[in-house]
């Protein structure tokens, strides 16, 4: 944003700073773009992990405030609202951008204008009883309440159209024509080179015949405790009918999981890469026939 004038003091809320979420990646891709232009940013989460340690900006765990340690389930507790909202407001912001809940709410009590960016919740659906019904009411209020009731200075931006849409309907007019949609995007994965694409392909046991089909995601070892979001079970049936109509389709799952959660996908015939460096990430997308996202 220094472009646009002074450089800004940015202050960047979020759960997460750790491997394998894609929040977190957006939130470091911004914040590394941030810097680049010239802003001071500082990213503020209650988990962190050393992925991104070397960022070129500050990072600040929140999960050791003064004398109290937090942990993830205190997220929605009062105590860590009360101290980590002292800890935000004795920065030095310009502006803050706000990631993911329960952090949109602290926009009021927050020293400085807000960006709430929106990523958008799993539907209730996919968690049966209390907590999926809870998880639909969160997001209700969220929409329909508190983006309303932010101050004209403050923002949303929208990550989807279909999010935007669903905040406009309850947006007061001079708000909602403020309101924004940007697609996510990230080319942190560079273009892959087409020799090691061959390489992998071959590394893989591909045939020049077989067509790989590519699914990422967590890999849980009981099905039955997969994150329902994330799809995997839904992937599995459709591999397994696939996979009897073309012979040729060879279906590989890849993500972080265990050597029992591999086990468990070679018996639904679908074939497990665990843990994959992420310098041959982009090779590994550029190998495959066709990417199958499920959540």
């Amino acid at each position: 944003m220094a472009g646009f004038g002074a450089p800004l003091r940015l202050g960047v809320v979020t759960e997460r700073l750790i491997l394998g979420y894609g929040v977190d990646r957006v939130v470091h891709e911004t914040a590394c773009r941030l810097v680049a232009l010239g802003d001071q940013v500082t990213v503020f989460a209650l988990t962190t992990d050393a992925t991104y340690a070397a960022a070129p900006y500050r990072i600040v765990s929140l999960a050791q405030l003064g004398e109290r340690s937090f942990r993830g389930e205190d997220l929605g507790s009062v105590a860590f609202r009360e101290h980590a909202l002292a800890r935000l407001r004795a920065e030095a912001i310009d502006l803050w951008l706000v990631h993911t809940p329960p952090f949109y709410a602290w926009a009021e009590e927050l020293t400085a204008p807000v960006i709430c960016v929106e990523h958008g919740t799993p539907p209730g659906h996919f968690f049966p009883g209390p907590p999926g019904e809870g998880l639909d009411a969160m997001t209700r209020h969220r929409y329909g309440v508190l983006y309303p009731a932010l101050h004209p200075w403050d923002g949303v931006v929208a990550i989807s159209a279909a999010i935007e849409a669903a905040i406009q309907a309850g947006l007061p007019g001079p708000m909602g024509a403020e309101l924004r949609m940007i697609h996510h995007g990230s080319d942190h994965l560079g273009l892959a080179d087409p020799l090691a694409v061959a390489e992998l392909r071959q590394e893989l046991g591909l045939r020049d015949r077989d067509r790989l089909l590519l699914w990422l995601g967590r890999l849980d070892a009981d099905p039955a405790q997969a994150h329902p979001y994330k799809g995997l079970l839904s992937f599995l049936g459709l591999a397994q009918r696939l996979a009897a109509r073309h012979p040729g389709l060879v279906c590989l799952a890849v993500g972080r999981g265990s050597a029992e959660a591999e086990a468990l996908l070679h018996r639904h015939g679908v074939r497990a890469w665990r843990n994959v460096p992420e310098g041959r990430m982009g090779s590994l997308y550029a190998a495959a026939d066709l990417l199958v996202s499920t959540s």
